[in-house]
């Protein structure tokens, strides 16, 4: 495929329906409305194809756009600083459920008339949308564990959670509504705090834990116990030699790690709250993300993403898994793809055409014989195997470093063989066989 079929074909793509309505029900602006039906589709397959473990976790997900838009956020503290935000429940990776958010006034989607709504000095818009996402878990036959960081986790939210059966975790700030005044420490005496001091309040069901570790950490948690033998852990410290040095210097003296008794609730949240991270992760080692100036196309880009990243998830937990990195299982999607697309193609050419050469993905042989090619990279070129030949059955005596190398191979050859513009050693090798 040429570039300008490719760019024809990516300038005419679309994915919604030509009657799409511009305004919700309710009156709001339907903002990603342009793939809202592929939102759709990625929910419900998620939900359907996998059943989430017990430690779940509530994080954003920024998705990178710096085009002109409205609902792009600004996150400076995030590693994608700008774009589209999404709120992810997610597993180790796998995305179950999310929850879009404008960066206008109006700010989350609407929520369904059925789920709890924010209420005035109760429950956040945050946590409001926070509560129906858990809502969609099957708490009903199964337990969960919620872990939330500070832009989540209050009373309120941890509370509604605690009342349908689901655990909460995460780290919250002192000036949360629900905070307990008496856990309220001024900063300028927190270096008179002995190191890895814990005390905490239960209010609510709800229990607060203020720890000082390298800085005081304040945690609300209902699945935790701030008093007894499960309520610490054993953990290698290192020892904090830029923030509080002098605190630290008591317990560590020379050492540079320790094995101390760190709260069993900070450990859960370190192990547990990865969920979405773990998604942005693989999203950054393959991602599919293309110069667009089309705004919705990036939410198109981040929906693939999260498909071949769940889809990857799933294929790994199988029993007899055969161990494909998440590299080779993209490789195999993508032809998988263009060998169905092959298969449906019926136009024959008047004149055999030369094979192109694309940088990426590497181009499927026209053979029946299914010898596909191989791209590799420039330090493997080696000489093309059918002009070898040609030599040796001429006999011109032509020295062998003068003879064409080439980086294209054959998957079951072996060999490698001239494909260019000029060239199609490959084509006339497997033609004769």
């Amino acid at each position: 495929m040429s570039q300008t079929h490719f760019e024809e074909i990516k300038r005419y793509f679309h994915v919604s329906p030509l009657d799409l309505p511009k305004v919700l029900p309710c009156g709001r602006r339907l903002w990603h409305g342009k793939v809202d039906l592929l939102l759709t589709q990625l929910r419900e397959a998620s939900k359907n194809y996998r059943t989430p473990q017990t430690n779940i976790t509530i994080d954003e997900a920024m998705i990178h756009f710096m085009g002109r838009s409205v609902d792009i956020c600004k996150m400076p503290s995030k590693p994608i600083e700008i774009g589209y935000k999404f709120h992810c429940l997610a597993d180790h990776g796998y995305v179950w459920d999310f929850w879009p958010q404008s960066g206008t006034k109006d700010g989350y989607d609407p929520l369904p008339p059925t789920a709890i709504q924010p209420t005035p000095g109760g429950l956040t818009p945050t946590g409001a949308m926070c509560l129906h996402l858990a809502k969609q878990l099957p708490y009903q036959a199964m337990s969960f564990n919620l872990y939330t960081d500070n832009y989540y986790t209050t009373l309120d939210l941890l509370s509604n959670l605690r009342s349908i059966g689901i655990g909460g975790c995460g780290t919250t700030q002192k000036d949360q509504t629900g905070y307990p005044a008496t856990l309220k420490i001024p900063d300028n005496t927190q270096t008179k705090v002995e190191y890895h001091f814990i005390t905490g309040v239960v209010n609510r069901g709800v229990a607060t834990i203020l720890w000082f570790d390298n800085a005081l950490v304040s945690l609300m948690t209902t699945i935790h116990s701030l008093v007894g033998r499960r309520s610490v852990v054993k953990s290698i410290r290192k020892n904090p030699t830029r923030s509080n040095p002098k605190v630290a210097q008591k317990v560590f003296k020379d050492n540079s790690k320790l094995e101390l008794d760190i709260p069993t609730c900070i450990a859960d949240y370190n192990g547990h709250k990865v969920g979405v991270d773990v998604a942005d992760q693989y999203r950054s080692y393959y991602s599919t993300q293309l110069i667009t100036l089309r705004n919705w196309f990036p939410i198109f880009f981040w929906v693939l993403d999260t498909m071949l990243i769940n889809s990857f998830i799933i294929y790994r937990d199988l029993d007899d898994f055969p161990g494909l990195s998440h590299k080779d299982f993209r490789l195999q999607v993508a032809w998988e793809f263009i060998l169905s697309g092959k298969c449906c193609y019926s136009h024959t050419p008047k004149h055999q055409p030369h094979l192109p050469v694309p940088n990426n993905p590497t181009p499927p042989s026209l053979l029946p014989s299914q010898h596909l090619t191989i791209y590799c990279e420039p330090q493997d070129r080696r000489i093309c195997h059918f002009c070898r030949l040609e030599r040796d059955v001429k006999t011109t005596g032509q020295a062998i470093n003068v003879l064409p190398k080439s980086q294209w191979k054959c998957d079951q050859c072996s060999f490698y063989f001239c494909l260019n513009s000029t060239r199609n050693c490959f084509y006339t090798f497997h033609k004769g066989l």
